[in-house]
């Protein structure tokens, strides 16, 4: 169901859970952002490991938080659809039984409908009340990734001021990164506030709907109740229309994105359109309880780094569909969290896909992962590269 007024599509929410995709993937131990730097030197604050950790964190639990963001709105939708279904019916009912006294100039006890009306203002009220709440849970998943955009330039900037070569050098060698980071938080910003905006085209209609209904009291006449029904009919039947797209539009973006998107923890790219396949494996020496090192590799099907932890079960790396995340040993850059992390050494992250070449055929390929925070790759004829 599409709506010409519609500024909110199901592109806007794949850009939204890209964003969310590479953000989670930020490191958030000081040992793992000082490897991805590749400096410990705190001397210059703004560019120190700890300032970066703190950055890092931010954009790890923006990315992590659209994951609430989410459910919460498909939870209203659902419930919004949900009031529609429930008071439809008992709303053409109504308004037969009026059109009845109408027709037979006969006035009935018109209690019960004002009734039923005052009970439709007070279910509307109570969700106007939760609804504001997700407004509020979006408002801030936005205001931080601009925030978060805005430190990231920050940081570039500072480093054309830095005098350690290194470190200098370093920096300009990450800006491509951070520039990806900061494209994918402005589409994504774009795209919130486009469901923003949609968000609040609903609840007025709630609202106005609301309204009508709080206006009916014990003193209304039959005139007064049969207008104030079909207001409320026609502003519940543009809610639920508005309520459906919205809610075809989360169902189509998790349908594309399980389909267009393949493993969740792998690098974005235009090689996923000319390639199949493709999968992660994590490679590693795991330590036993005997204390010797057993070689153990896991291929990541579907791997959701939300969700899943990956641990070394005496020598052995296998997954945790359910993780304890109290104690996670989180992932970052595209190595997937777990406890194995603390009990294994010499771990390796290969992609793997076959990629289609100019002559149509598929041949498997492979690229090592290393700990870049974030890059793209490309299939050039059959090869998977990195897209500069």
């Amino acid at each position: 169901m599409k709506k010409a007024s519609s500024v909110f599509t199901v592109e806007d929410l794949l850009k939204i859970k890209e964003y969310a995709r590479i953000a989670v993937l930020m490191p958030v131990y000081i040992e793992d952002v000082i490897s991805c730097l590749g400096y410990d030197d705190p001397s210059i604050e703004p560019l120190s490991p700890a300032s970066f950790l703190e950055l890092f964190e931010n954009i790890n639990d923006n990315g992590r938080y659209w994951g609430e963001v989410e459910k919460t709105f498909k939870e209203r939708l659902k419930i919004m659809l949900d009031i529609h279904n429930a008071h439809d019916g008992e709303i053409d009912r109504m308004l037969q039984e009026l059109d009845e006294m109408i027709e037979n100039e006969e006035v009935g006890d018109m209690t019960p409908i004002a009734d039923g009306i005052r009970s439709i203002w007070s279910e509307l009220w109570y969700q106007e009340g939760h609804n504001d709440l997700a407004t509020e849970k979006l408002e801030r998943f936005r205001k931080q990734m601009v925030e978060l955009s805005s430190d990231i330039q920050l940081k570039i900037s500072l480093a054309e001021k830095i005098c350690n070569l290194d470190i200098k050098n370093f920096l300009f060698n990450l800006e491509d990164e951070f520039r990806l980071i900061i494209a994918f938080s402005i589409e994504a910003e774009a795209s919130s506030q486009a469901l923003w905006t949609q968000w609040k085209i609903l609840t007025k209609e709630l609202e106005v709907a609301k309204n009508k209904a709080g206006n009916v009291s014990q003193q209304s006449d039959l005139a007064d109740l049969y207008v104030s029904l079909i207001g409320i009919n026609g502003m519940l039947e543009e809610s639920y229309k508005e309520t459906q797209y919205m809610s075809d539009c989360f169902a189509n973006a998790d349908s594309r994105y399980e389909s267009e998107y393949p493993q969740k923890i792998a690098p974005l790219g235009s090689y996923i359109k000319d390639s199949k396949d493709v999968t992660l494996i994590v490679s590693a020496q795991c330590q036993k309880a005997d204390g010797n090192w057993n070689p153990s590799k896991i291929e990541l099907f579907n791997f959701d780094p939300l969700l899943n932890l990956i641990s070394n079960q005496n020598g052995e790396l296998k997954l945790q569909d359910e993780g304890d995340w109290s104690n996670p040993f989180s992932g970052y850059c595209y190595y997937p969290a777990g406890s194995y992390r603390k009990s294994s050494r010499n771990i390796e992250l290969l992609l793997t896909a076959q990629c289609k070449n100019s002559a149509g055929n598929y041949q498997y390929r492979t690229f090592t992962l290393t700990n870049e925070f974030i890059i793209k790759l490309k299939n050039d004829n059959g090869v998977l590269k990195k897209e500069t």
